[in-house]
């Protein structure tokens, strides 16, 4: 593929200022500026020669003036460009459905225009639907469309005027339009096709959403090449259409004549305004706007653009075919974003080109771009109802946030340099063939760094990385014989002496899951079978018995609290609950950690693990997601950091058999276990992940996500702190849990990724500041002199990956579904 060419693409989120909130998306009018008297038009050898584009502000001083003035441009265009796009009255179209066939009728005098168009309603969602309109087809791909719930039908251009390209047709004077408007048999297809759009739009208004099933104010155009063109007049011309997408519209679309001509006399073979075809436009145009007289043309192709404004528009574009004009696209489309700047919805205009591809064959790398303004602009951003495991597809927040691909591409690899090879970095390399991940401020390696760094390679397709860190985690953690065997040590010195022989589950969890991950990506063959060591720890995870050994020094054996006497088993899983422990053994697997609970990673077992345990890891999935409804506060969204495993609280920590202590007359000790802190900012991560991956809880989540953001919101977006008790109340007092060796709460950006990562389940505007609070935030010592490299770093790179799309399930190389 090409080096990507992304000039920009306005913010999709709406903005929050009075001026955006003030500008409607769409009209019930086709042309609201339709009042004003137009100006007497300049004969063309009368005008001024204008070199640089012309003001497409000119005049405008605020919102309410832009409706004269894009009436203007309107005008200047159809009279010097395409041709008049006449006016109709209501009682001269009458509509009505044929099953799912719409049908127009549109009479003029005697003479009667007939429209059909089938529409296409979706599998999902309720009616009234959304609605795109394809110009002679939808370039788009079928799957942008397929998961949501969007109506697609097509408006047949023939139907109005038959011109094309190639292959028979009429000529001017003997389409159907000039049976109804004989004396407009001058104009061109361009004016005539929008016209017709128009009527198929007078049409579904006329029966409502009872009949047609369509929400006529969430109407989407697209086409391409010409037809990309057709659909850039047809969103320019009817104030009812709430996005328009021209995609590689060429000359004559979203590019300016002036500058197409001064790369021809540069000598570049393009459509200019010499060139082009003159079937869609007035032949007066090419006599009067010729050669250098193009300077004399009184607007250029930036104010057709401009004029869907303050709707949405997304231009796409395609390089590598020089006929396209994209360079003067380019131009064309920055100067018409100044409008939507004018007026503070720079979010609703963008433009996007890229090469490597075919001519009408959008790129995987552009579906992103398209399925936010789709989302955005037809669906009011309302969350998708089927994740990556069917569709393949993630969101990149931080281009619909306003930031370009480049920007998005550069910041991420940025972060992941900070913690892989940055000043600050957690990561190092241990001889030719391992490495580690080292929690700085505690001087070790953990099964929860090691396999967040595996799972951050493999994503991010770093092989090498992904080896080193496996190595030295088999090598110093993995326990290879007796009752813990294939089990890992969870802490251990960075030179590989364990600091504990028991596990914490949430490594062994992504230990399986990045290794499967790794056998779909780079194969068994290459020097580690990634799968057969993920199917050696599952097999180990099982429900087995031992008899624990005493430990010297502190009277026996466990992974949590003293000796527990007899006969002993372990587990990963609860086999009774089919919930993960906090810890596989010892008093650690009474209870759990909601942190621990991403039920997509069993999907990832279940689809690939090939351990004749699928049911098994679904049916986990499933108690994982019906555990997390009841340990999260229905009204903060926060859950503590441990739980039973009904969900309920922890009690007052103590040791089996020992009573609770308690001081006279002191009021009752909090278990701080029970409040929302460190290992808690990951569920909101956590969630996040599940729905992008299954979407199988898709209403319980997105729920959560704004529950849980709008109490962090409503605590300061820059000042929210990192502890709280699940009712919303600070703690105080030891329980604060302190973490290198300072007790005290802060603004930690550990939750501010996680809770900005939480912003893909979401719908209100707020997701905007989480999002923009991550991209701004700075990972650098507080004034105290506390920092955290570790896991601060980790849950940052996390949450940009999710953000900009990258974190991603990773199917079989030879899966071509």
């Amino acid at each position: 593929m090409k080096p990507l060419k992304t000039f920009f693409a306005g913010s999709l989120m709406v903005c929050l200022s009075a001026t955006a909130m003030a500008q409607p998306q769409v009209y019930d009018q086709e042309n609201t500026g339709s009042r004003y008297a137009l100006k007497k038009f300049t004969a063309p050898g009368k005008l001024p020669v204008i070199r640089e584009l012309p003001n497409a502000l000119e005049g405008v001083k605020s919102f309410e003036d832009w409706e004269r003035r894009r009436n203007e441009i309107g005008s200047l265009i159809q009279h010097y460009g395409i041709g008049e796009k006449p006016a109709v009255k209501a009682n001269q179209v009458k509509a009505r459905m044929d099953g799912d066939t719409l049908i127009v009728d549109v009479t003029v005098g005697k003479e009667t225009l007939t429209l059909k168009s089938q529409i296409r309603y979706p599998k999902v969602g309720q009616p009234p639907y959304a609605l795109m309109i394809g110009t002679d087809m939808i370039a788009l791909p079928r799957q942008l469309f397929d998961d949501r719930p969007i109506a697609t039908t097509t408006f047949s251009s023939a139907q109005v005027n038959d011109y094309k390209q190639f292959g028979k047709h009429h000529d001017r004077g003997e389409h159907n339009f000039d049976r109804l408007y004989p004396k407009l048999k001058n104009n061109g297809a361009y004016s005539e096709w929008a016209w017709g759009m128009s009527r198929l739009i007078d049409g579904l208004q006329q029966l409502g959403p009872e009949v047609t099933k369509i929400d006529t104010r969430r109407i989407g155009v697209t086409g391409c090449s010409y037809a990309g063109k057709m659909a850039l007049y047809c969103g320019a011309f009817d104030e009812r259409i709430a996005l328009t997408i021209a995609q590689e519209p060429g000359g004559g679309g979203a590019a300016a004549w002036r500058k197409s001509h001064e790369l021809t006399l540069a000598g570049k073979n393009l459509e200019d305004i010499d060139k082009t075809d003159y079937h869609w436009f007035l032949e007066s145009q090419k006599e009067n706007f010729h050669g250098d007289s193009v300077y004399r043309l009184p607007y250029d192709q930036h104010e057709l653009c401009a004029m869907v404004c303050p709707r949405a528009l997304l231009l796409l574009g395609y390089p590598d075919y020089e006929w396209l004009a994209d360079p003067s696209m380019k131009v064309s489309a920055e100067a018409a974003q100044k409008v939507w700047e004018k007026f503070g919805i720079a979010d609703r205009m963008g433009c996007d080109i890229i090469g490597g591809h075919g001519h009408c064959q959008l790129p995987q790398i552009q579906y992103p771009i398209v399925q936010a303004y789709i989302d955005k602009y037809l669906l009011d951003g309302k969350p998708w109802s089927k994740g990556g495991f069917e569709t393949k597809r993630y969101r990149n927040l931080f281009a619909e946030a306003g930031h370009s691909r480049e920007e998005v591409d550069k910041k991420l690899q940025e972060v992941f340099n900070d913690v892989f090879y940055g000043p600050n970095k957690v990561y190092f390399e241990v001889g030719d063939s391992m490495g580690y991940i080292s929690d700085i401020k505690n001087h070790d390696a953990r099964t929860e760094g090691m396999s967040y760094g595996m799972m951050i390679a493999v994503q991010m397709d770093k092989k090498d990385i992904f080896d080193r860190l496996w190595r030295w985690s088999k090598k110093y953690m993995q326990h290879q014989d007796g009752p813990r065997k294939g089990y890992f040590a969870w802490s251990c010195r960075t030179d590989g002496t364990r600091n504990a022989d028991g596990a914490a589950s949430d490594g062994e969890l992504y230990y399986i899951t990045s290794l499967l991950f790794a056998s779909n990506r780079w194969g068994n063959d290459t020097g580690i079978n990634y799968k057969a060591e993920a199917q050696h720890i599952l097999n180990c995870i099982q429900p087995k018995e031992y008899t624990p050994e005493p430990r010297p020094g502190f009277g026996g054996f466990g992974g949590f609290g003293p000796q527990q006497q007899g006969p002993q088993k372990m587990y990963l899983i609860d086999p009774e609950t089919k919930l993960i422990t906090f810890t596989p053994d010892g008093f650690g697997q009474r209870f759990t950690d909601p942190s621990y609970h991403i039920p997509a990673f069993y999907e990832v077992w279940a689809k690939w693990a090939d351990d004749g345990r699928s049911e098994l890891w679904m049916e986990c999935a499933q108690k994982s997601r019906e555990f997390l409804h009841k340990c999260i506060n229905d009204t903060t969204g926060l859950n503590g950091d441990q739980c039973q495993y009904d969900g309920s609280e922890m009690e007052m920590m103590r040791f089996p058999g020992r009573p609770q202590s308690q001081q006279q007359n002191a009021a009752p000790r909090r278990n701080g276990n029970n409040n929302f802190r460190y290992d808690s900012w990951r569920v909101p991560m956590n969630i996040a992940l599940d729905y992008e991956w299954s979407c199988a809880d898709r209403e319980w989540q997105q729920q959560y996500g704004e529950k849980i953001q709008n109490f962090l919101y409503s605590q300061g977006i820059d000042s929210f702190v990192d502890q709280y008790r699940v009712d919303g109340s600070l703690p105080e007092g030891n329980e604060i849990l302190q973490a290198g060796g300072f007790r005290k709460l802060r603004h930690s950006i550990g939750l501010v990724a996680t809770s900005a990562a939480a912003s893909v389940l979401c719908q209100h505007d707020k997701k905007k500041e989480f999002i923009e609070a991550l991209w701004n935030a700075k990972h650098e010592p507080f004034e105290d002199g506390y920092f955290d490299a570790y896991y601060d770093g980790l849950l940052r790179l996390f949450a940009f990956m999710h953000l900009s799309g990258q974190y991603q399930v990773i199917f079989p190389t030879n899966d071509k579904k």
